[in-house]
């Protein structure tokens, strides 16, 4: 078993018997590893519009885009129940209320712009819809939907380095009271991480 945080999603062994690059022992290895695959992603969905982006297919792609090289089961809905999350047979389900929700979000201009964002990065966290890297495919998803609805605003999520351990602490507290229904923290969080 590769060690974890205690804040993160374990890896079990079932897991690790889908890794495909082995052997690996080291949890940095693979974390590079996930990086470099992420950062590709990442400019391949933030370069040019895409009609599509709020579609569960689309939500899947971007996932297996940015794990593809690393994990079998990229883009594939989790089978399992994880520390966090919903049952893993409604995942499909709430996805897809997500993205109803959000494209309602969006047309109607139900929020202001940055409170549609931190809804929706909350649900899909929240919802946990993958074995591994929901946190990471919810921030670029996130990012996905500010660039395609063309609402401009600049997040600069927790840097690459984890930054303090105050900034990922003050991160997930927000996240656990939009848990509660408390959607405010967030939505200031996301509003103190812009460049505006």
């Amino acid at each position: 078993m590769i060690n974890m945080r205690d804040d993160e999603t374990l890896i079990d062994a079932d897991d690790l018997d889908q890794l495909i690059p082995k052997p690996l022992v080291y949890l940095r290895e693979l974390n590079v590893l996930e990086s470099e695959n992420n950062l590709v992603a990442r400019s391949k969905y933030l370069k040019r519009k895409n009609k599509q982006y709020l579609t569960q297919g689309f939500l899947e792609k971007v996932h297996r885009d940015m794990f593809g090289y690393v994990w079998r089961w990229a883009g594939q809905y989790r089978k399992t129940n994880k520390n966090i999350g919903i049952e893993w047979f409604n995942v499909q389900g709430e996805v897809k209320k997500l993205i109803e929700d959000t494209q309602y979000w969006i047309e109607n201009e139900t929020y202001e712009e940055m409170e549609i964002l931190a809804r929706f990065h909350h649900r899909l966290v929240y919802i946990h819809p993958f074995t591994n890297g929901n946190g990471r495919h919810s921030r670029l998803m996130t990012d996905i939907i500010n660039f395609n609805a063309g609402f401009g605003i600049r997040i600069c999520w927790l840097k690459k380095d984890r930054e303090s351990n105050v900034e990922r602490c003050n991160y997930i507290d927000s996240l656990r009271q939009a848990d509660d229904g408390v959607i405010a923290p967030l939505v200031n969080f996301l509003r103190g991480k812009t460049n505006e």
